[in-house]
């Protein structure tokens, strides 16, 4: 016996690993992967593309043909899956009753010999009896129905909460910062100039990922988890500027308190202010003066002092080190803008990470998976 006849004879028996050395030789030409596993009689056959998703068609064809062929006694439905490359979550899935297209087979009008004769999986991607269209319109319909008001109303409260949750932690983490932490004699500063508490991204966004994963598994795959990234992509760099808004906020309401003055007035002083240092005001202006300067002026006098302390302090740097003082600058403020980058890149990774987690969750629990 060769080994190839002795693989067959195990896929045949329903060897989920021989199955899926039969399959990969067969579609290694098409660049797609296969992982099988068998669960009491449902085989579930998890595809991936070099380029993408494997398309759904093709594949559907080749192993609902394959396997009617195999005749293995001990399945009778197929869950096929198609993911990207890397992906955590299936891009498409689709149920084959093994079961139903035997019956179809058999009640055509062939010999019970050629019905009954093993087929062995084909080797090229030519399609000899093209998948029915009835099944994938079957598998969409399916999702429509179940695509009820209810789940829609779900997805948007839990999404919701999600996202304000993670708004509310961002406000209050920067809040205490600005009125405690950054406020500390001596090492306030340097706090303030690392940003620290940004360091709590890890523990916000994943709340915020966890929870919009959740919220994804409530929507049919995969239009619940396209939408919901979507948003994410929206939504994450505006829960991000939140912390330097605080942030401006409370520079302001500090000022007017220190001057005795209203906040607009305070508001109006510092924009101007900003204006003359950055070139912007507003946040975007606070955002950029705050990566030059961690000390924030409260009244006139300081801000007229303030810079020019700063420029001697690095002047004073760049002579002990015999470097230009723009290029001290440059360097300290590259700095920050790198470690604003890092936390921003720390938002993104720990809600995408998180996201597909809950959404794993989400299937499972909502009767996707």
């Amino acid at each position: 016996m060769t080994a190839q006849s002795s693989v067959l004879d195990q896929a045949r028996q329903g060897d989920p690993r021989a199955i899926a050395r039969l399959m990969n030789q067969s579609l290694e030409p098409h660049g797609i992967q296969v992982r099988v596993e068998l669960l009491q009689d449902c085989l579930t056959v998890m595809a991936v593309g070099t380029d993408g998703p494997p398309d759904r068609a093709f594949l559907a064809d080749f192993v609902q043909r394959g396997m009617l062929g195999l005749g293995a006694p001990g399945v009778h439905r197929v869950l096929l899956q198609g993911y990207e490359p890397g992906a955590a979550a299936p891009s498409w899935q689709l149920a084959i009753d093994l079961q139903l297209d035997q019956q179809l087979d058999q009640s055509a009008d062939q010999p019970a010999d050629h019905a009954d004769r093993p087929m062995p999986l084909p080797r090229s991607g030519s399609p000899g009896a093209i998948i029915s269209s009835r099944l994938v319109e079957t598998a969409h319909k399916a999702s429509d129905a179940t695509l009820s008001a209810p789940r829609l109303l779900g997805w948007v409260l839990l999404l919701g909460a999600a996202v304000g949750t993670t708004a509310a932690a961002r406000w209050a983490i920067a809040w205490l910062g600005e009125t405690n932490i950054y406020e500390v004699a001596y090492v306030g500063h340097f706090l303030r100039s690392l940003e620290i508490l940004e360091l709590l991204n890890l523990l916000i966004f994943a709340i915020l990922g966890m929870g919009a994963g959740i919220a994804a598994g409530m929507l049919p795959p995969p239009s619940g988890r396209q939408l919901t990234t979507l948003l994410l992509a929206v939504v994450v760099p505006g829960l991000f500027a939140i912390s330097p808004a605080m942030r401006q906020e409370a520079w302001v309401l500090r000022a007017a308190d220190h001057q005795r003055i209203t906040p607009a007035a305070a508001r109006v002083q510092i924009d101007r202010f900003l204006t003359k240092q950055v070139g912007q005001s507003g946040l975007w202006g606070f955002y950029t003066y705050s990566a030059r300067y961690p000390e924030l002026p409260l009244a006139p006098g300081q801000m007229q002092e303030i810079p020019a302390i700063d420029r001697q302090v690095k002047a004073t740097l760049a002579n002990l080190l015999r470097w230009e003082t723009k290029a001290i600058e440059q360097l300290l403020e590259g700095c920050t803008w790198g470690v604003r980058g890092f936390y921003l890149l720390l938002a993104v990774l720990t809600t995408l990470t998180h996201f597909n987690q809950g959404l794993r969750y989400g299937w499972r629990w909502f009767g996707w998976r």
